[in-house]
């Protein structure tokens, strides 16, 4: 009698490469308040957490991130802006999720 080889593999290495893990889309608006999507009032940093919680057993290993500039359209970004950034970057290093930063001058989109 002639054996059968199986083959057994698993997919979470997969899901764990941060090229082809899953990820998630997340927005923050820089301002003295900063918001989520602009005119929301949602704390971004909440929502992110959120998202991580949600999809905490996927495994997320990136984060793309909308930061929209909206209310910096006639001035140049200040500390208060930095700060903001530094802190959503921050919470992305200490819950081990990359992120892709993608600067929106405004909140609309155009097509």
């Amino acid at each position: 009698m002639k054996r059968k080889r199986v083959l057994v593999f698993s997919l979470r290495p997969l899901l764990l490469n941060p090229d082809r893990g899953l990820r998630m889309e997340t927005y923050i608006t820089l301002g003295e308040t900063p918001e989520s999507y602009p005119g929301s009032a949602q704390d971004p940093y909440e929502k992110l957490l959120g998202l991580i919680e949600k999809y905490g057993e996927d495994n997320p290993t990136v984060v793309q991130l909308y930061v929209y500039l909206t209310r910096y359209n006639e001035k140049p970004l200040d500390d208060n802006a930095f700060a903001h950034m530094e802190k959503m970057f921050q919470l992305c290093r200490d819950n081990r999720v990359r992120n892709i930063d993608l600067m929106a001058p405004t909140g609309v989109c155009v097509s």
